[in-house]
């Protein structure tokens, strides 16, 4: 086994919070359950996550930065309605 430290889904979602990105204390639950969140690990009956690979999922759900509220209607009208940027 690696030396990689593995965290539980309090510990995930506390890591969460230190960077400024608020989950509520079921979110990891629910997106296992749909299939949307990190990925984990089960032992001891419970789930944990690679840090690393954690916190790669944290960054991968942040938008690109926005320059203003109208930048962001615009580029979600282009999404929905297939227009490339």
């Amino acid at each position: 086994m690696d030396q990689e430290k593995f965290l539980s889904r309090p510990e995930a979602t506390h890591e969460a919070n230190k960077r400024g990105l608020k989950l509520g204390k079921n979110y990891l639950a629910q997106t296992a359950h749909r299939g949307e969140g990190p990925p984990y690990h089960i032992a001891f009956g419970r789930a944990y996550y690679k840090k690393a690979a954690f916190l790669e999922w944290l960054e991968e759900k942040l938008s690109t930065p926005f320059n203003s509220t109208a930048d962001r209607i615009v580029r979600r009208y282009r999404r929905n309605v297939g227009v490339q940027p």
